[in-house]
């Protein structure tokens, strides 16, 4: 049985519908300008996916994203490192994985 989280395989260009770029823990200032616009010279959607953020994090991540080119972006979840606390984004999840899905039709 294969449990990886992530599965990395290489593609001919023509074949990506989407580069999606993973982080495990973003803040705002943290999204990178470059690789996206790099990306949309290769491929016509970019996507941006954190493990998780800050609970205040979430809209100002979204906005600066957008801003700059990302086409979608998602949390799994936000984490306190203050508290502690976890918040489970399942909404977000069920919308990224519909996306995903919608790529192959």
């Amino acid at each position: 049985m294969n449990d990886h989280v992530m599965d990395f395989r290489f593609i001919h260009q023509a074949e990506a519908h989407a580069v999606i770029s993973c982080k495990s823990y973003l803040r705002s200032t943290e999204i990178e300008e470059g690789y996206c616009t790099d990306m949309k010279e290769y491929v016509g959607q970019v996507w941006l996916f954190s493990e998780c953020c800050g609970p205040r994090s979430p809209s100002s991540i979204q906005q600066k994203a957008q801003q700059i080119g990302y086409d979608n972006y998602w949390h799994l979840y936000t984490w306190s490192k203050n508290k502690g606390t976890i918040h489970q984004n399942l909404q977000g999840w069920d919308d990224f994985v519909t996306k995903v899905k919608a790529l192959r039709q």
